[in-house]
């Protein structure tokens, strides 16, 4: 089947700054030539639609931050919706036409040449190429959200590994009376009583742990520590601490009070909506019992109770007892993103596009390098220059007008014709060195931009009127 959007004409009112972009509806028009349920992305229908490039108009009326956060929120959500089910085992011919979608907004976004190599803009902007990203959010989905095993870039997961959403609380709403027994934000619980619980999770270099301590009397009656595996979070370390001590104050046959610095823990405790097992656990056993009471008490504030938990969690990872608790979603994120950067690099190393970026850019990121139109021309070498315009067949010459090869680097260092703009020439062995060196100052960047401006403006100027050089080069 086919993928298309279905959207009314974008709507733009400069004024207000709104466009039809929130519209965008994915309908299903089809099956794909196989008979297989996977769909096949259709260009010509998705991209129209979204009418960014209508929106940021001829004079790029909306800055390129706004339209690369356009792409991220509204663009490929759309595109990879209910990647789940078609995304898992991606066709070659599927492979080429997200390029082929991903390709147009990368151009809108940076503003360069329709020649520059998709690969070179997605390293520039530090957006991954979406066949990588559709894989990666149909693993998530599967593993974290349908309960499914899935291998990935050679990687087994085994969804029982890994929180999973819990079916709704069948307690109603009526009788989930947890509000007035958990206070936070300062409130103390309205009885005091002989038994106060404290508990504490840390996790410090990757060292995870949870203890909780009773005191009776002013005196500590009982300590326990476990240990979690460092992929556990500090919310799941605080949650089984608060577990532990609501089940060992449901058999103590006494009002006991248990006082937690963790407020997000408590709130947790509190919502009636909450779909994380260990804690809808913790909640039946507070439900069942009456007597039990919890409260929020500000951490390092020399509350001894609160100074001794904190102490034992942070003993814990050493000599605590083993605790198994399943791996959060925001871990499962993070190996799937390791994979799949590790996945782009490798493809990145061995392209046969965008060398040039390459030789400056070898490691990629998923982060931004907040370089200008201006100087993605000048690092790709797609720009106003006569060596691009004669490879196209732009014009009859790469020479420049003083008869040397007119390319970027020539304009930057040696070319009469722009002396005002001209940086260091740099030796042959300290090339790749110089390009680095001049796309990361930002007072080079500038120079740069006023460069690749004049080369713009006085295109005649630069050019070579003869198809060969008026002397030859020194």
């Amino acid at each position: 089947m086919q993928i298309a959007l279905k959207c009314p004409k974008p709507k733009e009112v400069w004024g207000l700054g709104s466009c039809g972009i929130s519209n965008l509806q994915p309908i299903v028009i089809g099956r794909s030539a196989t008979g297989t349920n996977l769909p096949v992305i259709d260009p010509p229908c998705l991209c129209p639609a979204l009418g960014l490039k209508n929106v940021a108009g001829t004079s790029w009326g909306l800055s390129k931050n706004i339209r690369r956060q356009l792409y991220l929120t509204v663009v490929e959500k759309v595109i990879l919706y209910a990647s789940a089910a078609w995304a898992h085992n991606i066709t070659a011919r599927q492979q080429r036409l997200l390029c082929s979608i991903q390709r147009k907004f990368l151009l809108n976004i940076t503003g360069a040449y329709n020649t520059t190599p998709t690969a070179a803009l997605q390293v520039i902007e530090g957006l991954m190429p979406l066949h990588i990203k559709a894989k990666m959010q149909s693993t998530l989905v599967r593993v974290g959200r349908l309960g499914r095993n899935c291998d990935y870039e050679g990687t087994h997961f085994d969804h029982e590994s890994y929180e999973q959403p819990s079916p709704p609380s069948t307690i109603h709403p009526a009788l989930f009376s947890l509000e007035d027994r958990i206070t936070h934000g300062g409130q103390v619980p309205s009885n005091i009583t002989p038994t106060e619980v404290y508990t504490d999770g840390s996790k410090i270099n990757d060292q995870t742990g949870s203890a909780l301590c009773v005191i009776a009397n002013e005196a500590i009656t009982k300590t326990w520590k476990a240990k979690l595996s460092p992929a556990n979070t500090v919310f799941q370390a605080e949650m089984l601490a608060l577990k532990a001590a609501i089940e060992w104050a449901n058999t103590a046959n006494e009002d006991v009070n248990i006082w937690s610095d963790s407020e997000s823990s408590l709130q947790a405790l509190k919502s009636f909506n909450v779909k994380i097992k260990i804690t809808q656990e913790a909640q039946m056993t507070l439900l069942e019992n009456a007597r039990i009471r919890l409260g929020w008490v500000k951490a390092h504030t020399g509350i001894k109770g609160n100074e001794i938990a904190d102490t034992l969690a942070k003993e814990a990872p050493t000599d605590g007892i083993p605790a198994s608790l399943p791996f959060p979603k925001s871990f499962l994120k993070k190996q799937l993103l390791q994979l799949s950067l590790s996945r782009w690099q490798a493809e990145w190393d061995n392209g046969e596009t965008g060398r040039s970026v390459y030789s400056i850019i070898p490691k990629i990121s998923n982060k931004q390098l907040h370089w200008s139109r201006e100087c993605i021309q000048f690092a790709t070498g797609h720009g106003p220059f006569p060596s691009y315009l004669k490879r196209f067949g732009l014009h009859s010459t790469d020479y420049c007008g003083c008869g040397e090869i007119g390319n970027p680097l020539h304009y930057a260092t040696r070319c009469p014709l722009t002396l005002s703009y001209h940086h260091k020439e740099p030796s042959p062995q300290f090339i790749v060195h110089w390009w680095k060196s001049a796309l990361s100052r930002k007072l080079s960047r500038r120079n740069i931009d006023n460069l690749i401006t004049f080369l713009a403006t006085n295109e005649d100027l630069i050019k070579s009127q003869n198809t060969t050089p008026s002397h030859t080069p020194a």
